[in-house]
């Protein structure tokens, strides 16, 4: 993944402006977004839409420019999932500045299978509520209804996890246990996006954690009768003792 930075003025900046998730889960977000149809994902099979655009002194996006081009549907995807990234802005000795950014946005037929193939949760369309054109995150307190996952046999989300748990091996072989937070915004399409692990705990756990998360859909929050996007939070438990792992779903009280 390519991340271009772009000066205002000539200055040097301390730390340009950076995804809130990091680059591995941003290839896997922009994998799992996507809503192309399979038959036009077949005919680019390999391909990658550029995009240049402004991030601002609170991280917000604009200005979206198309610098290397698919298709007129990759061109839109593309910007439309850039645009659900939630981003730190470039600093200069501490201080958030303007700048410019490109980023590439992959297209790849085969990767999204394999992703599929691990489990990974697709997009979902929902018809009982029209989807918000606002792309607000709304913190729990904010909802008429919080995000409810979908489950096969409407499966308490408890038990989705326990039966899904794969102990990590090195986290089992250094007797390592313990609960790892994560928070994330589950988007209008019903997937999380924007992950990132606050709480650690180490052994593979970390990312066991987030793969369970990333196979799980959601129906997405509700406010003024609509889909919209939401803050989420989840604590899995790794706990060698009982031999399974307990989880305390979608305490969304916190923020980013």
């Amino acid at each position: 993944m390519l991340f271009l930075s772009f000066t205002v003025a000539n200055a040097q900046y301390n730390r340009p402006a950076e995804t809130l998730t990091n680059k591995t889960l941003l290839k896997d977000y922009f994998l799992q977004h996507q809503e192309l149809a399979d038959t036009l994902l077949q005919k680019i099979k390999n391909g990658k839409v550029i995009i240049e655009f402004t991030v601002d002194e609170s991280g917000q996006t604009s200005d979206f420019k198309i610098v290397k081009s698919l298709t007129p549907e990759a061109d839109q995807e593309a910007i439309r999932m850039v645009k659900n990234l939630i981003w730190l802005p470039t600093t200069k000795n501490g201080n958030p500045m303007l700048d410019k950014q490109e980023i590439e946005v992959p297209f790849h037929y085969k990767n999204l299978q394999r992703l599929r193939s691990k489990g990974f949760a697709r997009p979902l369309e929902f018809t009982d509520y029209p989807v918000s054109n606002s792309q607000n995150i709304y913190k729990f307190a904010e909802m008429e209804k919080a995000p409810v996952p979908v489950l096969k046999n409407s499966m308490p989300l408890n038990q989705y996890i326990q039966s899904n748990l794969n102990y990590p091996e090195e986290a089992f072989r250094r007797s390592i246990s313990g609960t790892v937070s994560l928070e994330f915004v589950v988007e209008k399409n019903g997937l999380p996006s924007n992950i990132i692990v606050v709480a650690s705990v180490g052994g593979g756990c970390d990312q066991e954690a987030i793969r369970l998360l990333q196979s799980i859909q959601w129906i997405p929050a509700i406010k003024q009768d609509s889909l919209v996007r939401s803050k989420n939070h989840l604590d899995i438990s790794f706990n060698l003792g009982d031999n399974h792992m307990q989880n305390i779903p979608n305490r969304q009280g916190t923020s980013f």
